[in-house]
């Protein structure tokens, strides 16, 4: 009952009220900022970059920025307005709310629209649930490259210094590639913050560089495959099966290690794990042993 309240209250505060039409969407806005957040910002933080503030995307100059950053969002069935405390039971009718009681707050004299990078930024690939069966439109795909790659130049100058030069070379492969008809590059290759937190628990100094040991096998060194330092407790406790007494294992297996959290699966019982774990940190020390022992031979 109360959220139907709370939803005649929202539609009621949209029909009421000569507001201007703002054209920009929140949507894509909302989609646009979600994918700097989470496949571009980590990587500018790990920098420590500062975005000059004339880059379009700095938060000064997304409309919505500071409405956004005024929801509070309570629990699954209830949103709450920063400014004026009064409760919605969906992030829709907040968006009504913001649009017709706080539409004095937005700075609309500059032309700030987020969601007009979303053709650089892939916002469609992201809000689409299923995978688009329209022609590719090679014009369309030229004029979304273009605005990608002129992002890149007057966010990431290559003349401010290493950082902003790695960072250039970063965006043109992580989002300009795949503003191709081919379909050979997709978005996002370098992956996002969830890969990040991932390799920085794992020990890595830099996602996807490779520890090149020289015990690992080049098939192993070939993968690709992440080799820090890695011990069975982060493991075991990754999977939510973590035991103090595992012990730690030599960066000089963490290549199979990594290999062997394939079969790892949360479905399976925590007993064969260890097991596994225990069988595979016993035999790895068995051949240094073995090794040792020949070498004084």
């Amino acid at each position: 009952m109360i959220s139907l309240v709370m939803e005649f209250r929202s539609v009621k505060e949209q029909v009421g009220g000569n507001v201007p039409e703002i054209h920009c969407s929140r949507q894509r806005s909302r989609a646009a900022w979600q994918i700097i957040e989470d496949y571009l910002t980590p990587f500018v933080e790990r920098e420590r970059y500062q975005i000059p503030k004339n880059c379009r995307l700095h938060p000064d100059n997304d409309l919505y920025r500071d409405q956004e950053q005024h929801k509070i969002h309570v629990d699954l069935f209830e949103w709450k307005c920063g400014y004026c405390k009064k409760s919605f039971s969906e992030e829709k009718f907040l968006d009504q709310h913001f649009n017709t009681r706080h539409y004095n707050l937005l700075n609309t004299t500059d032309s700030k629209c987020l969601a007009d990078l979303c053709g650089a930024l892939h916002c469609d690939f992201v809000l689409s649930s299923k995978k688009s069966k329209s022609k590719c439109n090679p014009a369309a795909v030229a004029r979304n490259r273009h605005l990608c790659e002129s992002v890149a130049n007057s966010c990431f100058p290559v003349s401010q210094g290493p950082s902003a030069s790695r960072l250039h070379e970063h965006f043109l492969r992580q989002f300009c590639d795949a503003h191709t008809c081919t379909g050979s590059n997709k978005p996002f290759p370098r992956g996002g913050k969830s890969m990040l937190i991932r390799a920085e628990e794992l020990g890595c100094l830099l996602p996807c560089h490779i520890n090149t040991d020289l015990d690992a096998t080049p098939a192993l060194l070939s993968a690709g495959l992440l080799t820090p330092k890695v011990s069975f407790k982060l493991l075991m406790r990754e999977q939510g099966v973590f035991k103090p007494d595992i012990g730690s294992l030599n960066h000089r297996s963490s290549t199979l290690l990594l290999l062997l959290r394939a079969f790892l699966k949360p479905d399976t019982l925590w007993i064969p794990k260890i097991v596994l774990l225990w069988g595979f940190e016993a035999s790895f020390y068995g051949y240094q042993i073995f090794r040792w022992v020949s070498k004084d031979k």
